[in-house]
């Protein structure tokens, strides 16, 4: 964190001394004891001696701060990312060509009526009876955190990639690796769905990288206006669809 400079990033965004204590307190919890608020909150009053080493009464905090500081944190997310990941990246010599993109989602117990993202679709842990929102990661080659963000729980895959994409600010020659669940389903030769995301990375990404079942994937017929018009290319023994950006 100091070699970050954390605090002060924390300071810069306005968050006062009391809500920085408790960030601290709840980043380094997470990373010892993995947990929800309440178990950090366990881990910093009964079990761990960071209060003493940081000179704070981690013993008296109460509850509602954690919950709070994530609400702080999460308000300021993306400079905090921008921030931290261009620090990482000086601090470790990162070469930030890959960059790897997926989404999970997770539910929540209750019908939540004032989250607004909360819907209920088909869940990747089988609780599609509940509320679930869609959660967005993009990270470099070596698992650092560039992007994250999150979307309604009812959100097709393929509508979240302009919004993650755009403005990595990847070098020349990125590339992008992503999974097949990125692309609409069914991803079948022909799908105007399919088709119309495999064109904008052909237009807005370097070079993408997708796992796939298919042997072949045809370009559509009609070709959107300043685009190059060339078929994106399958492998098949690796089984990967490699789409390279076009030019205009």
């Amino acid at each position: 964190m100091q070699q970050l400079g954390f605090l002060e990033l924390l300071t810069g965004l306005g968050i006062n001394g009391a809500q920085c204590t408790t960030i601290i307190g709840s980043i380094i919890a997470r990373m010892a004891a993995p947990g929800s608020e309440l178990a950090a909150h366990r881990w910093l009053g009964q079990t761990s001696g960071l209060g003493e080493l940081l000179d704070v009464d981690y013993e008296t905090l109460p509850l509602i701060s954690l919950y709070r500081a994530s609400d702080v944190l999460w308000k300021r997310h993306a400079a905090i990312e921008h921030s931290l990941f261009a620090k990482t990246c000086n601090l470790f010599n990162l070469d930030t060509t890959v960059t790897l993109y997926d989404l999970t989602n997770t539910y929540f117990e209750g019908e939540v009526p004032n989250n607004r993202k909360a819907h209920r679709a088909r869940s990747k842990e089988k609780r599609s009876d509940c509320p679930l929102v869609t959660l967005g990661l993009v990270v470099d080659g070596s698992r650092f955190v560039r992007s994250s963000q999150t979307f309604a729980g009812n959100v097709a895959e393929a509508e979240t990639l302009a919004t993650m994409l755009t403005g990595l600010n990847a070098p020349p020659g990125a590339l992008v690796i992503m999974d097949a669940g990125s692309l609409p389903r069914p991803i079948s030769t022909g799908s105007k769905a399919t088709a119309t995301v495999i064109w904008w990375l052909a237009a807005n990404v370097a070079g993408t990288l997708i796992p796939s079942r298919l042997s072949t994937l045809k370009p559509p017929a009609a070709t959107r206006s300043g685009v190059k018009k060339s078929s994106p290319k399958t492998d098949r023994k690796s089984a990967c669809i490699a789409i390279h950006k076009s030019e205009a």
